[in-house]
């Protein structure tokens, strides 16, 4: 059977995510850019896993919007930030719209604006599935984003009715997998285990291990995964590859 997974969340408080997204604009502007020029706008010499799971966490407070295939940029929303200063009103109208626009955090707010972090953390261990560790770091960058953002409880109906004309950008279809993706295990060599099955359009995985991984072990690659899923570059087709 299949682990149940968490949701996805942002790994840090709003307030952060407003620093790393201005300096992606103070480096590329508005441009379309790749995600390794927007990891080195963060810092980081390549897209490593540090990096994108920062891209990841501005796509889901809506500060980055994907631009194409392996591409982003820095979304209107966040332009609201970076030009006017903290106390403007459309700052704090655009703070309230980034609090809430991770699917996570605007649970939370609806259901646990007046409950306490003991609440929360029953919750998502008991109820989302979060590790212990997990959940202490999804209270800490909820409560962060909230205290930003000026949300107070009961502001929830008031939150909905002024942050309609805003949509995060949806996430892009994918293709139905093919018939047979099921994994095939490789016979051993040197204590190392190795697996492959097909993607679909003549493309295959192949993992190997220096020994047989543990279900710990595999959440952390899943993990993973799952951060690169957010920047990988959508597949187009034959045609659009260059193909026939």
């Amino acid at each position: 059977m299949a682990k149940e997974r968490s949701p996805n969340y942002p790994g840090f408080g709003l307030e952060t995510a407003v620093q790393y997204v201005q300096q992606i604009y103070d480096k590329e502007r508005r441009s379309a850019v790749p995600v390794d020029v927007a990891a080195k706008a963060l810092g980081y010499a390549s897209p490593s896993g540090p990096a994108l799971t920062k891209i990841a966490s501005l796509r889901q407070y809506g500060l980055v919007d994907k631009a194409g295939a392996g591409r982003l940029k820095v979304s209107d929303l966040a332009l609201d930030f970076i030009l006017h200063a903290s106390g403007d009103s459309e700052y704090q109208k655009a703070a309230r719209t980034a609090a809430m626009t991770p699917p996570l955090f605007q649970q939370l707010f609806k259901e646990y604006a007046d409950g306490s972090n003991d609440a929360m953390n029953a919750h998502l261990v008991k109820t989302l599935k979060f590790s212990p560790e997990g959940s202490a770091r999804v209270i800490k960058a909820y409560r962060d984003t909230v205290s930003f953002a000026k949300l107070v409880p009961g502001s929830y109906n008031d939150f909905e009715e002024r942050t309609t004309d805003y949509e995060p950008q949806a996430d892009f279809e994918e293709k139905k997998p093919p018939a047979d993706t099921s994994p095939h295990r490789k016979p051993p060599v040197g204590g190392s285990v190795a697996y492959s099955w097909p993607l679909g359009g003549g493309t295959k995985v192949e993992l190997a291990f220096t020994s047989e991984p543990t279900q710990a072990q595999l959440d952390i690659m899943l993990a993973q995964l799952k951060i690169m899923r957010e920047v990988a570059p959508i597949k187009l087709g034959p045609r659009a590859e260059g193909g026939e």
